[in-house]
Order: C-alpha cells, then sequence, then structure tokens
C-alpha cells in the first residue's frame, strides 16, 4: 500500500457503521382473516341497541318435540315449549402505537399513518380468530385422539358423530396447522388418494381468504394457528350454523381531521401529545362472540411433528432427528409405491408382452426394429428337460451330462448366468 493511502478503517468520520435499507420484512405471523361463512352466524351491530349485551334465543320447533298417543275421546296434555338462550357481550378492543417527532422524522416510512392503519385491520381480524378459537375449543362433543396424530379415521369418525347427533350443515373446519399437515400426510401416503379431495383453487381462496385449503367430506377446512392448545393436544373443530355467533359496533366519527372509520367499524385516530412533541396513533374496535348452540365438535390431536420427522430405527442406531431428509422421501415413495400383493400395470412406453425370440427387435427398447435381426434359436426338441443347476439332458442326446454344454430350452441356472457354451457337439448343432 502506498504512503498516505485512504482505507475504510481511517475514514470513520465519513462512513457509517451500518447502514439501514429504505423497506423492511415483515416478522411472521398468522394474518389469515376469518371468510363469510354460513357457519359464523353474524347478528348485526350494538349501534342503537341500548345495551352491549344481546340476548339470542333457542326454540325448540319444527319437530324438536313429537307428537304422543291419545287415547280417542280423550284430553291431550300441554307440552312445554323447550327454549334457551345465548347472550353476546360486545366490548372494546384497542391498540397504541406512539413516537416522537424525532423518531419520525429520522425513519420515515415505517412510522407512518397508513401503516398503521393497515395495522389496525389485521389486528381485529387475528382477535376475532382467536375468539372463535375459543368457543371451538369448548364444544360438548369430540372427536379425535389425544397425542395421536389426527388422519383420515379421525375425521370420519367426527363426521359420523355430527351425524348421530343430528349436527346440521354446511359445515367449516377449523384446524391448526399441525392438525392438517398430519391429515395431508395420511390422505397422501396411506389412503392413496381413494377419498376424493377437492383443493382450493385460486378463485376460491381469492373468495374465501387465505386460510381456505379445500372441501372434503362435505365441509370446508380451515387452518389457522390460533388454534388452542392445552401443551399435549391442537383443540380444532368442525360447526354448522348457530355454533358461533357474533357482533360487532361502530365507534361514531367525530373529528374527521384527526379520525377516521376502516371497514366501517374500526376507529383509527391520532392523538397528539404537543408539549412531548409525541404522536400517538390509536385503533380502537368492537367485537362480541358466543357460542350458539351445540351444533359442533371439538377435534384434540397431537401437537408434536411426529409424523412428518423421520421415526427412529428399531435398533435404537440412528435417532429420527439424524436422518436425512432424502431417506425420508424413499420411505415415503415406498409407502406410495403399489403393494406387491396388486399386479403392476404396463407402463404405456413398455411392450404388454415380450416378443419372441424370432421377431425382429431393438436391443435398447424392445419395440420392432427394421435395423438389426435377432439371431434365430435352434426350436428345442419335444423330449428335452431342464434339470436346473445339475445340468440339462436330453433322449436324443443320450442322457444327462454333469454339466450342461447345450441347453436346447435356455433356461437353465447356468446358461441363463453365462457359464456354458452352445456346442451342440452330439447334435451336431452350430456353436
Amino acid at each position: 500500500m502506498s504512503v498516505n493511502g485512504i482505507v475504510l478503517s481511517g475514514i470513520g468520520d465519513l462512513t457509517l457503521a451500518e447502514a439501514i435499507t429504505s423497506d423492511y420484512i415483515e416478522l411472521l405471523a398468522d394474518r389469515r382473516s376469518l371468510p363469510q361463512h354460513p357457519a359464523l352466524m353474524y347478528q348485526g351491530r350494538v349501534n342503537d341497541m341500548n345495551s352491549n349485551v344481546v340476548k339470542k334465543s333457542h326454540v325448540g320447533l319444527r319437530g324438536y318435540d313429537l307428537m304422543s298417543q291419545t287415547a280417542d275421546g280423550s284430553s291431550v296434555a300441554n307440552t312445554a315449549l323447550t327454549d334457551g338462550s345465548s347472550t353476546i357481550t360486545v366490548v372494546r378492543y384497542s391498540k397504541s402505537y406512539a413516537a416522537t417527532d424525532l423518531a419520525r422524522i429520522v425513519r420515515s416510512g415505517i412510522i407512518d399513518p397508513a401503516v398503521f392503519a393497515a395495522d389496525a385491520l389485521q389486528s381485529i381480524n387475528g382477535r376475532m380468530v382467536q375468539l372463535v378459537a375459543d368457543i371451538v375449543d369448548g364444544f360438548t362433543l369430540t372427536g379425535g385422539t389425544s397425542a395421536t396424530d389426527l388422519d383420515a379415521a379421525d375425521v370420519l369418525a367426527v363426521l359420523g358423530t355430527a351425524d348421530i347427533n343430528e349436527l346440521v350443515g354446511p359445515f367449516m373446519g377449523m384446524l391448526h396447522g399441525r392438525q392438517w399437515a398430519d391429515l395431508q400426510s395420511d390422505l397422501g401416503t396411506a389412503l392413496g388418494g381413494a377419498l376424493q379431495f377437492n383443493a382450493a383453487t385460486a378463485e376460491l381462496v381469492g373468495f374465501r381468504g387465505q386460510a381456505f385449503k379445500g372441501s372434503w367430506l362435505g365441509a370446508d377446512w380451515f387452518v389457522y394457528n390460533r388454534v388452542n392448545t392445552d401443551g399435549t393436544d391442537r383443540k380444532g373443530g368442525l360447526f354448522g350454523p348457530g355454533a358461533v355467533l357474533w357482533m360487532d359496533g361502530a365507534a361514531p366519527v367525530e373529528d374527521p381531521s384527526q379520525q377516521m372509520s376502516i371497514n366501517g367499524d374500526i376507529l383509527f385516530e391520532r392523538d397528539r401529545d404537543a408539549k412531548a412533541g409525541e404522536t400517538s396513533f390509536v385503533q380502537h374496535a368492537y367485537r362480541g362472540a358466543s357460542l350458539g348452540i351445540q351444533n359442533g365438535i371439538t377435534i384434540g390431536s397431537s401437537a408434536s411433528l411426529s409424523r412428518l420427522l423421520p421415526r427412529a430405527r428399531s435398533n435404537g442406531s440412528q435417532s429420527s432427528g439424524n436422518r436425512s431428509l432424502g431417506s425420508f422421501r424413499r420411505t415415503a415413495w415406498r409407502n406410495l409405491r403399489p403393494s406387491p400383493r396388486r399386479p403392476r400395470l404396463p407402463h404405456p412406453r413398455q411392450p404388454t408382452a415380450r416378443p419372441s425370440l424370432g421377431a425382429i427387435t431393438s436391443p435398447r427398447r424392445g419395440w420392432p426394429s427394421p435395423r438389426r435381426p435377432a439371431p434365430s434359436r435352434p426350436s428345442p426338441p419335444r423330449s428335452a428337460r431342464c434339470a436346473g443347476r445339475t445340468g440339462c439332458a436330453s433322449t436324443r442326446t443320450g442322457g444327462a451330462s454333469s454339466r450342461a454344454r447345450w441347453c436346447p430350452i435356455r433356461r437353465c441356472c447356468t446358461a441363463r448366468r453365462g457359464r456354458t457354451a452352445w456346442t451342440g457337439a452330439r447334435t451336431g448343432r452350430p456353436s
């Protein structure tokens, strides 16, 4: 290096230790919102209802109680009307971000009202998912097996329980990502596509949201990682209309210069503290959800990763976590291959039958080729027979030999392995 050369370490007053990009990466979170599904019964807004607690009546009509046999001329007794109710309490959910003027001057783009407004919408959507997950966790009917991966048999049993207990649809399935991964693994490896699954298309995902996975066995399945857990099991569920009731409220906008309404029911406002040089961005939303009728089933299954992780070997020489992903893929592929008991169909690129010895064949693919004819082979005599590994014998050649010199049938183990030559010394056939 030359004398008085300029190096990076010598210009510390002209450079920064770290430079920050203008854009940013969002941290991972479950940002999926609830769909507009018939199983989620919206009961309106509490505005002008004189209370934030709303009662929803249940009544047993339309065949809930059956007629009883009555003797001729006798008076029929009165039947008590079966009824009940659910209460929905709408409460406030809020969040606030505060930033000083100096912080906003130095770092604009992130500390911005538009960013905080978008955060308000996603935040309340996630809170609604959590409220519904709490309800799904508390159904009287339960399904699945504790500490066991969810599989197709568990879902079929849940649907059977729903039919036995007169549950009505259309049904909405709400599962954790762990439960959905176990179910998909069982559908793809164990069942091999025996039960048809209608996967979500791009159009349906755009209409029902990113949580929608598809329709299967008469239910629409959604995945939310906000599903509750008790430490051992994930508590998803399957429910129909009337099981989940929810309401909201819209706060009025009094000062449009400092307040705005997002989606018609989220109040986003700015609170200025002039003495401190600080601005707060406050979010308010009013929501309430409650259990209606018991028109759902809680599905509990293992919260661990046992299915997708490779299993340990029986001799204990290698743990499940040390096996490579390629080994696991080979194991999964072997599970997808047909059972050896079932006959295999011919590949579409291969002929269904092996060509005869006298046919004109190609040595590479087995298809007819006019270029290279196959060598002619002498036909075996009628009285010839194969003696296996001990050699071949023919009545025309005068009995068995210790080692096969010429096998007219070409099925001897030694002849197939190339241990003998086509001599034809006794029969006069060419070598």
